[in-house]
């Protein structure tokens, strides 16, 4: 298991941080404490941004990827990302919705506002996450993003299409206000 401890310096510096700050600082500190080593992604993904979860039920896969979406919009204030999931329906029960989706890995703290209609979500630091279901690929003709979570690839209707549109949509490089530039990411 990762150390998760804050140094002193860290501690000191969280000490008036927005209430925002905190509860993402929190979740992250729960998250590594409950999660396998491997269930941990980065920031930073690896073999050109992309990160596969190829496992079996039960192992996590939506919280895995959820709680990495929560880290990348926390840590990327400011950017945008897509969430692609089979249907309609996997969007709001699975992804934004579920037990382990989006809305319950998310602190309130961090939630500015979700519509549920458009299944956008804002968070307080300016990011933006946006739903998308595999049913209709042509929606993703158009927005663009800096990182992106593809659910359940095996269940998308017009596969070929989402993929083609996702390679043109994920095409936004994220720089952080120090200059370190993040190219786009993607976990399916």
């Amino acid at each position: 298991m990762p150390d998760t401890s804050l140094t002193r310096a860290e501690i000191e510096g969280l000490r008036g941080a927005p209430a925002h700050e905190l509860a993402f600082v929190s979740a992250e500190l729960a998250w590594t404490q409950q999660a396998r080593t491997k269930q941990i992604l980065p920031l930073q993904l690896r073999k050109r941004g992309i990160a596969f979860l190829l496992t079996g039920r039960g192992w996590g896969k939506t919280q895995t990827a959820a709680s990495w979406a929560r880290r990348t919009a926390g840590l990327m204030p400011g950017s945008i990302g897509h969430v692609v999931a089979p249907t309609f329906s996997d969007l709001r029960g699975t992804i934004f919705e579920g037990v382990t989706g989006l809305l319950n890995v998310i602190p309130k703290e961090m939630i500015d506002d979700y519509n549920k209609s458009h299944f956008e979500l804002r968070l307080v630091n300016g990011t933006l996450i946006r739903g998308f279901s595999s049913e209709v690929p042509d929606r993703l003709r158009g927005p663009q993003c800096h990182w992106l979570w593809g659910d359940e690839m095996a269940a998308w209707s017009y596969l070929d299409d989402m993929l083609a549109n996702i390679d043109f949509s994920t095409r936004l490089v994220y720089t952080h206000k120090d200059g370190r530039r993040i190219q786009p990411q993607r976990v399916y």
